[in-house]
């Protein structure tokens, strides 16, 4: 009886250690050079000049706990940055297989416009709005359009400088790898990443501030709704739509792991 119970508690501490993953460390940081493949179903992405980029990841592990931080150079210039906080679980030991669930903030780089962003285009309004408009603007205290035009001066320099960017949150991330351990310090392998998102351009940004900006001088100076809408349509201003913000994104594609 006594060595059944030996071989009893011999098989369950067998298939006790066999469920634990077997890459788990105590603290271990990475750094990993990767080649991907990255998309997703927001119209955003169709601003990278293609889907194929090359890059580097590192980050650090501490009891499954991971923080990391990306970043892909999609083209000359045109960059996808992310950064990571969440936990993943290992199995295997020269040959693993990796699973994560994520969350963190994710954003667009891009290069200068050949143009400013930036401004009111009067040139969108026809002539009778133009004279319109204009007339409102010395009711309320303008001496013209460009008196107009300087109250935002603020947003339209901003929004030269944030049409360089999209700026987002992956609300989840979830991450599959699987490799190979070539040396003790050293693995290769492949991933996929598909994250759903929140992404707003920094074009967006500017838009909604000016048409809150707009709404609070019209308020101010007692500009009628129709005249509100003139400035609107020359400015660009617009709320932002919480419809369009969300989606999915995704990479996929190879890697070399430096782990230690």
């Amino acid at each position: 009886m006594k060595n059944k119970f030996s071989m009893l508690g011999l098989t369950s501490l067998v298939l006790a250690s066999t469920a634990v993953p077997a890459h788990a460390k105590l603290f271990s940081p990475w750094i990993q050079a990767k080649a991907a493949n990255s998309g997703g179903t927001s119209d955003l992405f169709v601003y990278f000049d293609g889907p194929f980029a090359g890059g580097v990841e590192a980050g650090i592990e501490f009891l499954h706990i991971d923080v990391f931080g990306e970043a892909l150079l999609m083209a000359n210039d045109q960059y996808l940055l992310t950064a990571n906080l969440g936990f993943d679980i290992d199995f295997g030991d020269s040959l693993w297989l990796e699973l994560g669930l994520f969350t963190g903030p994710i954003a667009f780089h891009f290069p200068p416009q050949a143009t400013d962003s930036g401004g009111f285009n009067w040139e969108l309004l026809s002539a009778s709005e133009k004279t319109q408009l204009e007339q409102a603007a010395m009711f309320a205290g303008f001496d013209d359009l460009s008196a107009v035009e300087s109250e935002f001066d603020m947003f339209n320099d901003m929004e030269d400088d944030l049409s360089r960017w999209v700026f987002g949150w992956n609300l989840a991330r979830v991450r599959v790898a699987a490799g190979v351990e070539l040396l003790p310090i050293l693995s290769v392998g492949f991933y996929g990443q598909l994250g759903y998102h929140m992404l707003i351009t920094g074009e967006e940004v500017a838009a909604g501030a000016k048409n809150e900006a707009i709404d609070q001088i019209s308020e101010e100076n007692m500009i009628p709704d129709e005249i509100r809408e003139l400035l609107r349509k020359a400015s660009g201003a617009k709320p932002v739509d919480p419809q369009r913000l969300n989606g999915f994104n995704y990479n996929t594609g190879f890697f070399a792991r430096l782990h230690f």
